[in-house]
């Protein structure tokens, strides 16, 4: 038995085990309305931990091979997230950032109680209109209107992309800017040990650094092992940071599958208790 095969049969076997745990132990409750039940028996909760099973249950049948069973709840998944970030974007965008300030702007100016705040309130009725322009894209004679918003568009994204560089990637260029050697002056508060050990840390992070930027310097030839060594010890520190990035990954996904199965065996088997 190979190991796709055993994944499968082991899913299986859980499936028959979460039956036969409702169905041996009675975990459906009759409903009555006289009586107070946890929020975990009630017979709603109980079906959610079905539905909710049986996604987790197909999603996890990739294992062993891409199946019907995974494509048609993969699917599903697809469609509740786009159905569920349009009506998102409807709630907390159009209607809240755009439908409420404007209605009211445009009622504060028609009943006279207007102000600079209300009028560009009143002003995104335009952005309303602009925004239109992006279906004029299923028009060929009309093609051109779209064209002004996706110009206008881009070159927002263009602006926003240099404002992040400029907040988030200069303050990290500055960073690397340190004092090789840490006098009583910058740090009257550390001894002569710990401002040793803190010269140490700048002097080992200047090389690090230098080393890493030396790598991808090609305009001349690393003939010589002089040449050739900061530029392999470079990529022998991006491999660390690299490998570093791939365990905080890692272990994220493992935390999303420890919070799957304790879904399955509190939630849906309840073979455990959490507290």
């Amino acid at each position: 038995m190979n190991a796709r095969r055993a994944i499968l049969v082991g899913i299986l076997v859980l499936v028959a085990v979460g039956i036969a745990t409702l169905v041996l132990l009675e975990r459906f409750p009759q409903y009555d309305p006289r009586r107070v039940q946890p929020e975990s028996m009630k017979p709603l909760d109980r079906v959610g931990a079905w539905v909710g099973a049986l996604c987790v249950i197909a999603i996890f049948s990739f294992i062993y091979r891409e199946n019907p069973f995974y494509r048609t709840f993969e699917h599903i998944l697809l469609g509740v997230s786009i159905g569920f970030g349009t009506a998102l974007i409807i709630r907390q965008v159009l209607y809240e950032q755009w439908w409420e300030p404007m209605r009211l702007g445009i009622e504060a100016i028609v009943y006279g109680r207007s102000s600079p705040e209300h009028i560009w309130d009143a002003c995104l009725i335009f952005s309303g209109f602009f925004g239109l322009l992006w279906y004029f894209q299923y028009s060929k004679k009309y093609l051109w209107l779209s064209r002004i918003t996706i110009g206008v568009t881009a070159g927002a994204a263009a602006g926003l992309g240099i404002k992040r560089v400029i907040l988030q990637d200069v303050p990290q260029i500055t960073s690397t800017f340190k004092n090789i050697m840490i006098h009583p002056g910058l740090a009257p508060h550390l001894n002569e040990a710990a401002r040793w050990a803190a010269s140490a840390k700048s002097f080992l992070f200047l090389i690090i650094v230098c080393c890493v930027l030396y790598y991808f310097f090609f305009s001349f030839r690393r003939d010589t092992p002089l040449a050739k060594a900061p530029a392999d010890m470079g990529r022998f520190f991006l491999m660390i940071s690299f490998g570093a990035f791939f365990g905080n990954t890692f272990m994220t996904r493992v935390v999303i599958l420890i919070d799957r199965v304790q879904f399955l065996l509190h939630d849906w088997l309840r073979v455990i208790h959490t507290w």
